[in-house]
């Protein structure tokens, strides 16, 4: 009896697993944005948190196309 196991044909970490570490990391992007333009750019609370909503999507956004890419996944 050959106990031996064939390769998976996919990477063993799901894909939801990577789309959480990238939303976790997207979201301190986002906030380290809006305490930036908060402070050092002299936006209201309200134009520092769109900032902060605006990189936090936008590196989301940027980081799934990447990983897609890495991936191979179509």
């Amino acid at each position: 009896m050959d106990s031996t196991q064939n390769l998976p044909s996919r990477p063993l970490v799901p894909r939801a697993i990577l789309v959480t570490i990238l939303a976790l990391g997207a979201a301190d992007v986002g906030f380290a944005c809006g305490i930036l333009a908060g402070t050092a750019g002299g936006f209201s609370f309200f134009g520092a948190a769109t900032l902060g909503a605006t990189a936090f999507v936008t590196s989301l956004m940027s980081a799934i196309i990447v990983m897609k890419y890495v991936r191979g996944d179509d």
